[in-house]
């Protein structure tokens, strides 16, 4: 729904402003994760010839990730960068440091793919026997009717529910709520399962796209001559997590001829 209304605000925008003078195509492409498959795109326009004219940016977005860069460093400092070269196993225990950074980088980005996936706070306000909600606050794809459910604003909450465990993230999860209300219960149950499920799967992607570089980093560390350059090499490591995580904005493109 968000998607849709931001299209035709954007396309009503470039019909007003160069509609009159030029033909275009306009495309926006954002990821949460550098790499991951979650991502939204919006394209407006018929497809560009090849001599279009093009101009490129990157815009900020009104998503605030919820993990600083500090807390991504907080398993690196001197003291523990020391502590693991000298350690019987240094490879071993950077290396976790590393996972542990990552895994702190995935919470954080988890959250905000979690928000925008599961509407915890629309679902929560359903928690009660009278419910008095405008529908299309509820941006996900409504489930098969179901008699068995006298409000349809339950019906669609649980589909949205459904469909959200089940066929995005394949957990084979059954939720039956009750008749009238949706549980707070169910509701936090099935928010945590996707955290947890989110936390997984971009950890994972994290560690995969930037494993052969964490592999020689770590290397690097081992073999450095002193703990000043060890931290340095962590540093752009460490910075290399936060921006994988946390690309911070949007790409947009657009075409005129």
């Amino acid at each position: 729904m968000q998607r849709l209304e931001s299209e035709k605000t954007i396309e009503a925008h470039l019909e007003r402003t160069l509609g009159q003078r030029y033909n275009y195509r306009f495309e926006a492409h954002w990821q949460p994760v550098i790499g991951y498959t979650v991502q939204s795109d919006i394209m407006i326009g018929e497809k560009a010839p090849e001599n279009a004219v093009k101009q490129k940016a990157r815009i900020s977005l009104p998503i605030t990730y919820t993990v600083t860069k500090e807390e991504i460093y907080v398993p690196f400092n001197q003291s523990s960068i020391y502590a693991a070269v000298n350690s019987p196993e240094p490879e071993r225990e950077l290396h976790e440091m590393f996972n542990n950074s990552i895994e702190i980088a995935s919470v954080g980005c988890a959250e905000i793919i979690t928000e925008i996936v599961f509407p915890y706070d629309y679902l929560e306000s359903l928690n009660s026997t009278e419910i008095s909600v405008n529908s299309e606050q509820l941006a996900c794809i409504a489930g098969p009717d179901d008699p068995n459910y006298s409000s349809p604003v339950v019906q669609s909450a649980l589909g949205c529910m459904n469909y959200t465990v089940n066929d995005i993230y394949g957990m084979n999860i059954t939720l039956n709520p009750e008749e009238q209300n949706i549980s707070l219960d169910i509701v936090d149950t099935v928010q945590t399962l996707i955290m947890d499920r989110n936390v997984e799967i971009i950890s994972g992607h994290i560690k995969n796209s930037l494993g052969d570089d964490i592999n020689q980093t770590v290397e690097l560390i081992c073999n450095a001559p002193d703990n000043r350059t060890r931290y340095q090499l962590a540093d752009e490591q460490l910075g290399e997590i936060y921006r994988t995580a946390n690309p911070a904005g949007a790409d947009i493109v657009l075409m005129l001829w």
